[in-house]
């Protein structure tokens, strides 16, 4: 069974994707990087994500080395591709 706090971690990992994922809809980058109230929006959510899955304990990682919040690079580091960071 998880901690409390592993289990908060999960949930706060999960909802901030669902949020992430309603908030960008199915918008292109050209229009997302012109939106800055949603640009921002979604990139709270991914500091949330990042910030969550640092409290998943190491049984949870080593079990799932898939999962791509354990500790190695976001795969979305490359997002000031779409111009809005620059």
């Amino acid at each position: 069974m998880l901690s409390e706090r592993a289990q908060d971690a999960l949930l706060a990992v999960r909802n901030n994707i669902l949020l992430a994922v309603r908030w960008m809809g199915d918008m292109d980058e050209s229009v997302f990087a012109e939106e800055r109230a949603r640009f921002y929006a979604v990139t709270r959510c991914l500091e949330i994500i990042s910030e969550a899955s640092r409290r998943l304990p190491t049984e949870l990682t080593t079990r799932h080395p898939s999962y791509p919040c354990t500790g190695r690079p976001a795969p979305l580091a490359g997002h000031h591709r779409c111009g809005a960071c620059a």
